[in-house]
Parts: C-alpha cells; sequence; structure tokens
C-alpha cells in the first residue's frame, strides 16, 4: 500500500510504557513525509521507512520500531 496524505498511523509498540502518538501525513516526498502530530499538534517529518502497513512483520512478530497504518 502506498503511503497518501491523509492517512493516520500510530506508534509501535503499543503498550502501557509507551504512550500513544498519532500522525496525519500531510505531504510525501521521496524520502520522508511530513507529518502532523495529532497529539501535540504540531508538524514534523518522519522517515518513509519508519511508516508501515501493519503492525507486525512479514514474520508475523511484533514491530519495535516505527508507525503502523491505522485501520478504520
Amino acid at each position: 500500500m502506498a503511503i497518501e496524505p491523509d492517512q493516520s498511523y500510530h506508534r509501535l509498540p503499543a503498550g502501557p510504557s509507551n504512550p500513544l502518538i498519532r500522525l496525519r501525513i500531510m505531504a510525501v516526498g521521496p524520502n520522508r513525509a511530513e507529518v502532523f502530530h495529532l497529539n501535540r499538534g504540531r508538524r514534523g517529518e518522519v522517515l518513509r521507512t519508519a511508516l508501515h502497513e501493519c503492525p507486525t512483520t512479514k514474520a508475523g512478530q511484533p514491530r519495535r520500531t516505527g508507525y503502523a497504518l491505522e485501520t478504520e
């Protein structure tokens, strides 16, 4: 799945020791995506390699870093 504007992502791993951080994609470049931090109300940038389609790897293990696409 392609990274597109208006998609929402949440920080991985989700859990009690990791506060929920949510991002909305504003624009996508070749290596980075401009994001809006929904929790803080600020803009920022995230590497595209940190944005994942699902919270698990191909092997079925939970991801330890990055952001996962939120499903509606």
